[in-house]
């Protein structure tokens, strides 16, 4: 309401200041600013949540600063699924137009480059490994999306550097994934003093990005904690057991051998997948010095599931609450009948 209130106000110097909110205004008042005169407004408008017609008639403005601003909010928007007014084909096609424009303007297509189709990408990453060997080293390759790119990054880059830089990538295959696991596994092994010396592009941390970002699949998860019951990996215990949804298989394995303590049940208590018997135990983990506690499970153990599981998140004790609450074995009815301000949330961002 107040950016609308102030989007109204025929003052230019206002207008200029809201091009951080233009992705609140709605497609009219984003169809005034393209038509305006002053090329400051029209980049105003270029920041908004743009439709297919409004971006191409951008794509075309005289001012470099407005189709500068156009290319970076289509990166944006196509980078964080925030493509509201267009389709994922409407701003590949407007992409597309603007490679082909500005083409030799390798400033203007780096600032494009998220918003770019894959074989866009991938020719543009080719082009600039010619100019330029070292351009999509580092922070660019946490971010393309073109699995053609990314492969040939991983050749071009096939060292501890190169794997951790990719390793932060969120389009990365499973594939891939797997090959970076592989290598960086095998240099921990032939060269363990180099590793265990570095910290950014150490096998440890590595393998803790590759299950921390995009696509994993449950082999993955499973090799992660056959590989944190062996040896020291610091940082991918640490990923693994931050996940909140981790699958019943791989919780089938940290369940055993596992020291029984407060942080174990609280584990247990907040994964989704987590079986009736896993938070029974968990309970009874926590609950250990808490007789009436350790009665009210002995009695809920004659009960189905549904009871179980409903009456867990009705009761007054909190970790019985946070454990049915989280759990996907809840009936969505108890979920959607929670109201008490603190636990609604809770229940709200379960997977039912």
């Amino acid at each position: 309401d107040i950016v609308m209130t102030l989007a109204k106000r025929d003052w230019d110097m206002i207008i200029q200041e809201l091009y951080k909110d233009a992705w609140l205004l709605p497609e009219s008042i984003i169809d005034g600013y393209i038509r305006s005169d002053d090329s400051s407004i029209r980049q105003v408008g270029a920041g908004g949540q743009l439709t297919y017609n409004q971006a191409m008639q951008l794509a075309n403005d005289s001012s470099n600063n407005v189709v500068t601003s156009l290319t970076f909010k289509l990166a944006e928007m196509k980078h964080h699924g925030q493509l509201l007014r267009m389709t994922p084909q409407e701003s590949d096609k407007v992409a597309a137009y603007l490679y082909q424009k500005f083409e030799n303007d390798d400033d203007l297509i780096r600032v494009l480059f998220l918003a770019l189709p894959d074989n866009l990408q991938f020719n543009f990453v080719k082009r600039m490994e010619k100019k330029s060997p070292a351009y999509f080293c580092c922070r660019d390759m946490q971010v393309i999306h073109s699995d053609a790119a990314l492969q040939r990054l991983l050749t071009r880059f096939n060292d501890p550097e190169g794997w951790s830089n990719l390793a932060k990538n969120q389009y990365l295959s499973t594939s891939m994934k797997q090959k970076i696991w592989q290598r960086a596994l095998s240099h921990r092994k032939n060269n363990p003093k180099a590793d265990s010396a570095a910290y950014e592009t150490s096998a440890d941390m590595i393998l803790s990005e590759l299950i921390s970002h995009g696509e994993v699949d449950d082999q993955m998860l499973l090799n992660a904690t056959a590989l944190i019951r062996l040896e020291d990996w610091d940082f991918l215990e640490s990923a693994l057991v931050s996940w909140d949804n981790l699958p019943a298989v791989v919780l089938k394995e940290l369940q055993q051998n596992t020291p029984r303590n407060d942080i174990w049940a609280k584990f247990f208590l907040r994964q989704e997948n987590s079986s009736r018997a896993q938070v029974d135990e968990a309970l009874r983990v926590y609950y250990a010095l808490d007789p009436d506690a350790l009665a009210q499970l002995d009695v809920l153990a004659k009960q189905p599931d549904r009871i179980w599981w409903s009456t867990l998140a009705k009761s007054n004790l909190t970790f019985f609450k946070f454990g049915a609450l989280n759990n996907r074995h809840t009936p969505p009815a108890v979920l959607a009948a929670e109201i008490d301000p603190e636990w609604w949330i809770v229940a709200m961002n379960n997977p039912r």
